[in-house]
């Protein structure tokens, strides 16, 4: 993985702008449960949280890719999971004539569908975003970092992929990283306070935001930036245009990152209280002590 980076050059920005007035791109836009996120000079398209569709407007060929499994038929060539679709200005169709927009959006294969049910983590966060307003940015905030000395064991590359779920900007205009987890998830509980493995993931991601500052905020801004010149206030926010615009804008006129990452805990009902301990409070408990946010808890219908 290369150094962090996010945002459009003028000549992804224009043609990213071209095919999101098309056919295809009009459909995209006006599903509620698609989300475009800018990755660096392209656009990951995600659906009830899932990433569905990669749009590479300055590679020579493959522009369009799609994950086999999210296809009527399905490529059983695990070494080529990802399939080229060709665009059409009205379409994209696979090599079986296959329809991107009547075959994937409007009936959803199983596999997509078992990534987007109600029980998963994906459709949890895209719930969360809608019914709590959030200014989403990013989804999948993807940076690399040195591995511990635990993690070197037994391990070639000295270096691992890490991923934060959430990019938001919040009330007061600050870009806010976020990971999200259930609440069955064994990394929020330990027998011993202190050791829950939460605790190590939110570590990684504090130094990275330290260490990163000024290159997350650069992509950000840009980010922004390319978010406002495509007029995609609709995409990122279930709140008005007017405040989504707002906000995007105080971002840029003061841009400010939280260096402290946050959790969201998604309620599905699990319990958090242990034979000896109640998890909930001793992770809570570790969170102020650690000088994180409060932690979030968002209750999953």
């Amino acid at each position: 993985m290369s150094e962090f980076k996010r945002g459009l050059q003028p000549d992804a920005l224009e043609k990213i702008g071209v095919f999101l007035k098309s056919g295809v791109g009009h459909e995209i836009i006006k599903n509620e449960n698609c989300l475009i996120c800018i990755r660096n000079n392209y656009i990951n398209v995600y659906y009830h949280g899932c990433s569905l569709l990669r749009y590479k407007p300055l590679a020579p060929e493959k522009q369009f890719l799609i994950h086999h499994e999210y296809l009527p038929q399905q490529n059983k060539d695990k070494k080529k999971p990802y399939i080229s679709l060709k665009f059409d200005f009205h379409d994209l169709k696979d090599g079986e004539g296959k329809s991107f927009i009547e075959d994937v959006m409007r009936k959803p294969s199983e596999s997509l569908k078992r990534y987007t049910g109600k029980k998963g983590e994906k459709r949890a966060i895209a719930d969360y975003l809608r019914e709590e307003k959030q200014l989403v940015v990013d989804l999948e905030v993807a940076f690399e970092r040195k591995r511990d000395k635990a993690e070197l064991i037994g391990k070639i590359r000295p270096k691992i992929a890490d991923k934060i779920d959430l990019a938001i900007i919040n009330g007061d205009g600050m870009l806010q990283l976020l990971e999200v987890k259930m609440d069955y998830d064994s990394r929020l509980k330990s027998k011993e306070d202190g050791r829950q493995k939460v605790l190590i993931q939110m570590k990684h991601y504090q130094e990275f935001i330290e260490g990163k500052e000024k290159v997350i905020l650069e992509s950000y801004k840009t980010v922004v930036q390319n978010y406002i010149a495509l007029t995609l206030f609709k995409k990122l926010s279930h709140d008005s245009e007017t405040e989504t615009e707002r906000r995007l804008k105080q971002f840029l006129d003061n841009p400010r990152v939280d260096k402290k990452p946050c959790l969201l805990i998604i309620e599905t009902g699990a319990n958090m209280k242990g034979r000896y301990v109640n998890h909930m409070e001793t992770l809570a408990h570790q969170f102020r002590d650690l000088g994180y946010p409060e932690i979030i808890s968002y209750k999953s219908s």
